[in-house]
């Protein structure tokens, strides 16, 4: 939740430079927002996905559990 929310406050302060900032801000601010639109895509849903994929079909230890005393 920190992701999306830290994401959307920067995406919403980022959208008036990228409709009416100047030529170097408009640019700037489209870059920003897709990269960082997708950057949050990939690391809510697509990531999460992969792991779970390398864990249960070919079973990967993420970690050691610990011994039983």
């Amino acid at each position: 939740m920190p992701i999306l929310m830290t994401t959307l406050t920067t995406v919403g302060g980022l959208l008036s430079l990228m409709f009416v900032g100047g030529p170097l801000f408009k640019g700037l601010a489209t870059v920003v927002v897709i990269g960082l639109s997708i950057g949050t895509l990939f690391t809510l849903f697509v990531l999460p996905a992969i792991i779970a994929v390398f864990v249960e079909r070919l079973g990967v230890k993420l970690a050691e559990e610990p011994a039983a005393e």
